[in-house]
């Protein structure tokens, strides 16, 4: 009987940590924020979705 609750003890603990967890996750606005204003990680100008820009497009040898 013992084993039994133990093993209900650390799920039930494992369980509320998941929840912590994603519940800290969710509320956190600065996740991805300096991604925005960093200007490596901007699309160039001319981007096209879906597209290379023609200065990136590697030129086909036919």
């Amino acid at each position: 009987m013992s084993i039994i609750t133990i093993i209900a003890v650390g799920m039930v603990a494992g369980l509320l940590y998941i929840y912590k967890s994603l519940k800290q996750a969710g509320e956190d606005p600065e996740n991805f924020d300096h991604y925005k204003t960093d200007p490596r990680f901007r699309k160039p100008v001319n981007w096209k979705t879906g597209q290379l820009p023609s200065t990136i497009k590697k030129k086909i040898k036919t």
